[in-house]
């Protein structure tokens, strides 16, 4: 439900940044989404990129690092990239100082002898990684995850992904659900 309110707001054109001071915020709704669905969505959105486990260690450790003394965002951002040992700043500026929003989708699939081309879409204007889950011909289920956004950043639209399995019967884009995608409905491709 966080994650629908803020993208319902977000698709209006009305939302605020979160970087502003709360104050400066032009509607009540503004204000409410930037301080409580849009953080807990964007918080699911990081551990996405970072992964489940590297997101626990580190938010233990900046528990660890930083009790009972103050943090601001831009601390916060600093630990996270001196933590993982990566560069986020399109994380943080696409999420935290703009109201831009992600839309990913499946644009075609081509299946080769032994592998599969996955081209996907991206019609939104916050970069993501692309997290997809492919089903099998033969019952497995596979998880391929692309961390890299240079080609979203780059301004390129489309991104071609070849994945080493033939006899894929349902390839999805963010299983997880951990990102939020405004339009999930080409987010699913099956045979």
């Amino acid at each position: 439900m966080t994650r629908l309110s803020y993208i319902r707001l977000a698709m209006t054109g009305s939302e605020g940044e979160m970087m502003r001071r709360s104050d400066h915020h032009y509607t009540g709704n503004e204000f409410r989404v930037a301080s409580n669905p849009k953080p807990a969505t964007i918080l699911t959105a990081l551990r996405g990129v970072l992964g489940e486990e590297k997101f626990n260690e580190i938010h233990r450790k900046m528990f660890e690092v930083w009790s009972f003394k103050l943090m601001s965002p831009y601390d916060w951002f600093a630990f996270i990239e001196a933590e993982s040992g990566r560069d986020l700043s399109w994380f943080w500026r696409a999420w935290y100082y703009e109201t831009w929003t992600m839309y990913q989708g499946i644009e075609s699939v081509r299946e080769g002898r032994r592998n599969t081309t996955i081209t996907i879409r991206d019609n939104g204007d916050a970069p993501m990684p692309v997290h997809l889950t492919l089903w099998l011909a033969n019952g497995e289920k596979v998880e391929h995850i692309t961390d890299s956004v240079d080609v979203w950043l780059s301004g390129k639209r489309t991104k071609a992904i070849s994945v080493p399995y033939s006899g894929v019967k349902r390839i999805e884009i963010d299983y997880h659900r951990h990102f939020p995608d405004t339009d999930r409905s080409n987010n699913v491709w099956e045979k």
